[in-house]
């Protein structure tokens, strides 16, 4: 079988090489690639290029490709691309219909969660005018999120005593131009939403197409920048799976969502991905919709499946039943490494880093690496007997290593 990965996180690293441990994957081509990731008879890589991609989609001949798995949001938005893709029927990992919005657009996935009767945060919908002159009126903490914005991830700001004057004058600042990547014409819109103090939090997936879903595991991902889960939000420092007693209503929220988009005739195809809160009174909450894999979560739920990953992907996009996903006994851990001026904005401020030396990795620690260009990170992962075991090997592995100008947190894996 010939595979199509695409994107540039870690996790699109990560699965390509999980895919080429099955031997009947005879080429995996990678859009997306890190820039010093070497080819082999089975492995391509390919610096992403919009106009290589849809030309190299266009010009292929029947059965040249067999299945494409895009691991970021982006290519659910590009029209183009999924045309392209529609025209040659290739059984694609992702959904169509303008689904992808469900997590694009914070408000569609509100309102949706909403209608459905799903418990989430309340929120109010304010443009920028209104946010500006009602900001020091609203009780703090409450939660900011950025209405179809591009912010690598982060578009959810917690505002506080401590943060709110900051925070104030990024929103008075600003513009579409600065976060849009649609109409940059339009005034930034933004969801305010209520604070909600959580007993814990974790991330929960499923794999859906028009015969139904399976539920794919839960990682508890630490978001927040520094040990002992403080400092500001992340795109995710590392995770751990499994959770323990995932709650199971969590099932009949994505019966109704995935029952609700069949009913109006536009099926999910591919990776649904709630974000759930636990509340003070043990009720799952879901605080958003995504419609891709999470990372570094994936990283660390798939080393606990038991069922081939291959099997489960294409029957998945091809539409076909989705096998029942059995789960071994195994634990999975992951640790991102970041450039040590990480900050809210993700992107690095300096093109001249030092880099991490971690090769060559040792035992079963894999190491995945994003792309080339502005997020500069790695990730590693491991699976073990149990979590701690993971996280030792992890950070035994890194203690020794020449780091650079790169950081990471020391509590993955052991923080609760």
């Amino acid at each position: 079988m010939k595979i199509m990965v695409l994107g540039t996180n870690t996790a699109s690293d990560y699965i390509s090489q999980k895919l080429l441990e099955d031997d009947r994957v005879e080429k995996i081509y990678h859009f997306g690639a890190f820039y010093e990731k070497m080819p082999s008879d089975r492995y391509v890589p390919y610096d992403l290029d919009k106009n290589e991609l849809v030309k190299f989609i266009n010009n292929l001949k029947n059965d040249e490709i067999d299945l494409i798995i895009p691991t970021v949001l982006y290519f659910q938005l590009w029209v183009a691309f999924k045309e392209a893709v529609k025209r040659k029927k290739i059984p694609i990992l992702m959904p169509f219909h303008n689904l992808g919005n469900l997590e694009w657009s914070k408000l569609q996935g509100k309102r949706l969660l909403s209608y459905l009767g799903i418990p989430t945060p309340e929120y109010q919908i304010l443009n920028k005018y209104q946010l500006v002159n009602e900001f020091y009126k609203i009780p703090r903490p409450f939660v900011i999120k950025y209405e179809q914005d591009w912010k690598h991830g982060l578009q959810t700001i917690v505002i506080t005593d401590d943060n709110v004057n900051f925070e104030y004058t990024k929103i008075a600042d600003a513009t579409a131009s600065n976060y849009a990547l649609t109409d940059k014409t339009k005034e930034p819109v933004f969801i305010i939403e209520q604070f909600v103090k959580g007993i814990r939090e974790y991330s929960w997936h499923a794999i859906c197409n028009s015969t139904g879903w399976k539920y794919l595991g839960t990682a508890r991902d630490y978001k927040k920048r520094f040990d002992n889960d403080v400092g500001f939000n992340t795109a995710g420092m590392g995770s751990y799976s499994p959770v323990a007693d995932v709650d199971p209503r969590i099932n009949e929220y994505a019966d109704s969502i995935v029952s609700f988009l069949k009913q109006k005739g536009t099926p999910y195809v591919g990776i649904l991905y709630l974000g759930i809160m636990i509340d003070e009174t043990g009720t799952p909450q879901v605080l958003e919709i995504n419609t891709r894999f999470g990372s570094p979560e994936i990283e660390s739920i798939i080393p606990t499946i038991e069922t081939n990953l291959l099997d489960i992907f294409y029957s998945a996009a091809a539409d076909q039943n989705i096998p029942d996903i059995k789960f071994n006994d195994r634990c999975g851990v992951s640790i991102r490494i970041v450039n040590k001026t990480y900050d809210e904005s993700v992107l690095s401020k300096h093109k001249n880093f030092q880099r991490p030396v971690l090769w060559p990795t040792t035992g079963d620690i894999i190491l995945s690496r994003g792309s080339k260009g502005k997020l500069l990170n790695s990730l590693v992962s491991v699976e073990d007997a149990t979590i701690e075991a993971a996280s030792d090997q992890l950070y035994n592995f890194l203690k020794n290593k020449i780091m650079g100008d790169f950081v990471y947190r020391k509590d993955i894996g052991y923080l609760k």
